[in-house]
């Protein structure tokens, strides 16, 4: 328990002073790669994520105190993980969205809790997710998005069919080899 409480703290203390310093130096990232431009993609202005243009439509919920609740909610779930394509902090975050078959209502989460990287929190977070689901034989499907549109969704600013058709599945996502010898792999022995 207290290396979890540690692994939280370290992980909450970590994204604070990055957008500290993000703060001071501007909206570069920090610890980041530029994204690899693509001719084939459109670019998403980014215009469109000012509050203005995006307003907040629908609640999130935090994964650590919410994710059980709906999952013990939804009849049939589908779990989603959404990992942002540029990194947010030092690492790919998370987005979750929790899908019922029957019914096609969605519940998305916040970023932020949650990442197939490093060793602190989002990995904890990531390994209950993921033994949470299995105790329950739901399978946990990890795509790739675009890291402004995961954040507009992850925020309640766009609707999940709206982004749905731009996933890319993780364990195929070839535009990154870090995503391919690091984080397909951390998936796939969280999962063995």
């Amino acid at each position: 328990m207290f290396d979890f409480v540690c692994g939280v703290a370290t992980g909450v203390t970590g994204n604070l002073a990055t957008k500290l310093i993000e703060a001071f130096w501007g909206s570069n990232k920090l610890n980041s790669e530029p994204p690899e431009p693509s001719n084939d993609e459109q670019q998403f202005d980014d215009s469109l994520h000012s509050a203005e243009q995006h307003p907040k439509i629908f609640e999130t919920f935090h994964i650590k105190n919410g994710f059980k609740d709906i999952l013990n909610y939804v009849e049939k779930p589908v779990v989603h993980a959404i990992v942002e394509d540029s990194p947010t902090t030092h690492y790919h975050l998370i987005t979750l969205v929790v899908e019922c078959q029957n019914t096609g209502e969605w519940f998305v989460s916040q970023k932020g809790e949650m990442a197939f990287e490093g060793g602190g929190g989002g990995i904890r977070v990531a390994r209950n997710v993921i033994e949470l689901c299995a105790e329950r034989r739901v399978k946990v499907t990890p795509w790739v998005l675009n890291d402004e549109k995961a954040e507009l969704l992850s925020s309640g600013r766009l609707l999940w069919h709206d982004v749905k058709q731009e996933l890319i599945p993780l364990l195929t996502y070839a535009k990154s080899e870090y995503f391919i010898n690091r984080i397909a792999r951390r998936y796939r022995e969280l999962t063995a």
